[in-house]
C-alpha cells in the first residue's frame, strides 16, 4: 500500500486525479488520500509547493517517494504494485503503452480537457492560449484516433488485458461532451466506456 504516503488530488471532477484514483482502485492498493481544493488556491500554499513545485494535481507520496504527473505516477504504481499487463515488459508492447500515454498529454489535453475547461467557463484553466474552435478541432481528431484504435482491438493496446494507457486516456474522452463534443459518432469508443465499467474495482468519476 502507498503506506505512510499520501494520494493528493484535486478536489471535484477532474480528470486528472481521477486516472489516479481508478487505477488504485483497480488494482486494490490501499491509500490514504489528501484533498487540495485548487478553487481555493491550496495548490499554491507553501506546504504544496514544497511537495510539487510545479502547483498541480496529482501527487502521490510513497512512504518518501513523491512523483508528480499523472503518467508517472501510472508508470510507478503499475511497475510497483501492479500485475505486468497494465504495464507489459514487451519492448513493442511497452512502447505502444507509452504512445498512448503521451498522446494522451498532448491532443487529448489540449483538445478535450482544455475544450471542457473552456466550455465550463472553470477559473482554473490549462497553461496556454486558444480558442473552444480550437479545443474542438484538435479534440475531434483526438477522438477520431481513438475510435480507429477501438474499431480494431478491445483496448488501446490488445485485445487480451488493458494497460495504464487505457486508464490515462479514459477520463478525457468520457468527459468530451463537456467539452461540447458528442460521443455519438464513436460507437467504438462507448463500447470501450462499457468494457471499462465493468473491470474489477471500477470506480465511478
Amino acid at each position: 500500500s502507498l503506506r505512510s504516503g499520501r494520494n493528493l488530488l484535486g478536489r471535484g471532477i477532474l480528470q486528472v486525479p481521477h486516472k489516479i484514483r481508478l487505477f488504485l482502485s483497480l488494482i486494490g492498493l490501499s491509500h490514504e488520500t489528501v484533498t487540495v481544493d485548487l478553487s481555493k488556491g491550496e495548490h499554491r500554499e507553501p506546504w504544496f509547493l514544497a511537495i510539487n513545485p510545479e502547483a498541480c494535481v496529482p501527487v502521490i507520496d510513497d512512504d518518501g517517494t513523491v512523483l508528480h504527473d499523472s503518467a508517472a505516477i501510472l508508470v510507478y504504481l503499475a511497475e510497483k504494485y501492479a500485475d505486468g499487463n497494465w504495464l507489459p515488459k514487451e519492448a513493442l508492447t511497452a512502447a505502444m503503452v507509452i504512445r498512448w500515454l503521451v498522446f494522451e498529454q498532448g491532443m487529448m489535453r489540449y483538445g478535450l480537457a482544455r475544450g471542457r475547461s473552456i466550455s465550463l467557463n472553470n477559473p482554473i484553466r490549462l497553461a496556454g492560449t486558444g480558442s473552444l474552435d480550437e479545443c474542438h478541432r484538435i479534440g475531434t481528431d483526438a477522438l477520431d484516433l481513438l475510435e480507429a484504435q477501438l474499431s480494431q482491438t478491445t483496448w488501446l493496446v490488445g485485445n487480451d488485458h488493458p494497460t495504464i494507457a487505457d486508464v490515462a486516456c479514459y477520463p478525457y474522452s468520457l468527459l468530451a461532451p463537456d467539452a461540447g463534443l458528442s460521443l455519438e459518432a464513436y460507437p467504438a469508443i462507448m463500447e470501450w466506456f462499457g468494457n471499462i465499467k465493468t473491470l474489477p474495482g471500477y470506480r465511478p468519476m
